[in-house]
């Protein structure tokens, strides 16, 4: 048996016990060594100090851009993730929104996996995940770069669809359910965002194109 008797600032004492063999008698051993600290900091830290991008999230929309409405809620989800993640924000290292789509930068893969995770659950994307052969570590590991596009459909909250032959107007998109209204029994329809009639449906009048009405 081994037993830490003393750690001090520069030293530390280790007593060992034991015996050769059965029925012989117990004897022990005191051990000294010399501690050496090192301060440093983990390869996670390391990158996300020096803004290393690993992994990046590109949210974008098919054949249209994003609007407003749908950057609030993708960020809104991004921060509610976050806010759970061990790290929290620490390796989100940059966020770039343009004319495309909206670009999410981590120095951590496991972050933005888990941040990729969580839109595929709430909102209808298709994920394609690409890599980019960055070099080579001293170790001889690779070193690459992740790329998760996320890839929102056609229409958005506001616009008549078409899917499997019936017409629907989009209510709204949460927790994974997209709602909608039947646009002939004016029923109220919640479907899976990931389920495959959703992404076929195609776009019928746009939301700027559809007069307001009152149905009696």
């Amino acid at each position: 048996k081994r037993q830490v008797q003393r750690i001090s600032r520069s030293e530390y004492v280790v007593i060992a016990r034991g015996r050769v063999a059965e029925g012989m008698q117990t004897y022990e051993e005191v051990y000294r060594g010399r501690l050496v600290l090192k301060w440093g900091l983990c390869d996670e830290c390391r990158r996300m100090q020096g803004r290393v991008e690993v992994a990046r999230i590109q949210v974008r929309a098919r054949d249209r851009s994003l609007d407003r409405r749908e950057t609030r809620l993708l960020m809104q989800i991004v921060n509610k993730t976050l806010k759970k993640y061990p790290r929290g924000f620490l390796d989100l290292i940059d966020v770039k929104e343009g004319e495309t789509g909206l670009d999410l930068m981590f120095s951590s893969l496991l972050a933005a996996r888990t941040v990729v995770n969580r839109l595929s659950r709430e909102l209808p994307v298709e994920v394609l995940k690409t890599y980019k052969l960055l070099g080579y570590e001293r170790d001889g590991r690779r070193k690459v770069r992740v790329t998760f596009r996320a890839l929102l459909p056609a229409f958005r909250v506001g616009d008549l669809i078409e899917s499997s032959g019936k017409l629907y107007y989009i209510l709204g998109v949460s927790s994974g359910v997209v709602k909608m209204l039947d646009a002939v029994s004016f029923k109220k329809v919640s479907m899976n965002a990931s389920s495959p009639a959703l992404s076929s449906a195609k776009v019928v009048v746009s939301r700027e194109e559809l007069d307001p009405a009152l149905t009696i």
